[in-house]
């Protein structure tokens, strides 16, 4: 394989130019015809088709990928990584966190090296969030624990972990922790989705404890601070939960008013 070419298509990717990256990938890969180099590159393929939203391309080439039985164990290891990583992509969460969980117990040799250790955790992360995701908060919490100290990850991955930990929390009925996890995602300042998400379910569980006042400052905390619609989190929710923290406050006119506002939007 050329290296330097390969580290240039690797510089593509990682600088945003996903398209140009497919080109080099795919161009790369036809000219070889060693299995495991053309896996290894066809993966960054189905990588860069997952960052454009191609997800019916990213499966041809995985499905590509897969026929050509790469027999270096590291190949394997970042092919099997690759496609649980799309179907995390596409929503579907229990395949991902199926598939993550196997990677685990298959590749433990490995990924027990300090060599491996940031994909190690990096799989750890992704997996416990799947398992969020579909509902299995009770296993998921011991991995989200250990994961608040992993070295590997970058803070706004962090605050995930964090945001999840809140979520397996209060599904579990522990609002003190609960709490805790979720004002830790504000304390990180980055004004992003994974803070609305924090404020919001943060306003649920005041409100849940009849903090009625505080949950409507989270609330209207949301519709002060995110001017652009946030695709995890329709305005509607939150004009509706507003509604309801006003009328237990017993201000009856706002919570008409956000009720109605909950009504004239579809999001």
């Amino acid at each position: 394989m050329d290296i330097q070419r390969f580290q240039k298509a690797i510089s593509l990717r990682d600088s945003g130019r996903l398209q140009d990256a497919v080109g080099e990938f795919d161009a790369m890969a036809r000219e070889t015809t060693d299995a495991n180099e053309k896996a290894s590159l066809l993966i960054n393929e189905v990588r860069c088709y997952s960052g454009l939203g191609y997800f019916s391309e990213a499966e041809r080439v995985l499905s590509e990928t897969h026929e050509l039985r790469p027999d270096d164990v590291v190949v394997r290891l970042n092919v099997d990584f690759g496609g649980a990583c799309l179907a995390a992509q596409k929503r579907e969460t229990e395949k991902a966190a199926l598939v993550f969980g196997r990677i685990l117990r298959d590749y433990s040799e490995i990924l027990g090296t300090p060599e491996y250790r940031d994909l190690y955790e990096d799989i750890q992360q992704r997996r416990a969030s799947a398992m969020v995701d579909v509902g299995r908060c009770a296993e998921a919490v011991p991995i989200l624990r250990a994961a608040r100290s992993f070295n590997s990850l970058k803070k706004e991955i962090l605050q995930q972990v964090k945001l999840d930990l809140g979520i397996c929390h209060a599904a579990l009925g522990e609002s003190v922790l609960a709490e805790e996890e979720f004002l830790e995602v504000i304390n990180f300042g980055f004004n992003n989705e994974i803070e609305a998400q924090a404020r919001f379910r943060l306003g649920i569980v005041y409100f849940t404890k009849r903090e009625f006042l505080k949950a409507k400052q989270q609330l209207e905390a949301i519709l002060r601070l995110y001017q652009d619609e946030i695709a995890s989190l329709p305005r509607k929710y939150v004009y509706e939960q507003l509604s309801r923290s006003c009328h237990y406050l017993g201000d009856e006119a706002s919570a008409k008013r956000y009720m109605g506002m909950a009504e004239q939007t579809g999001n």
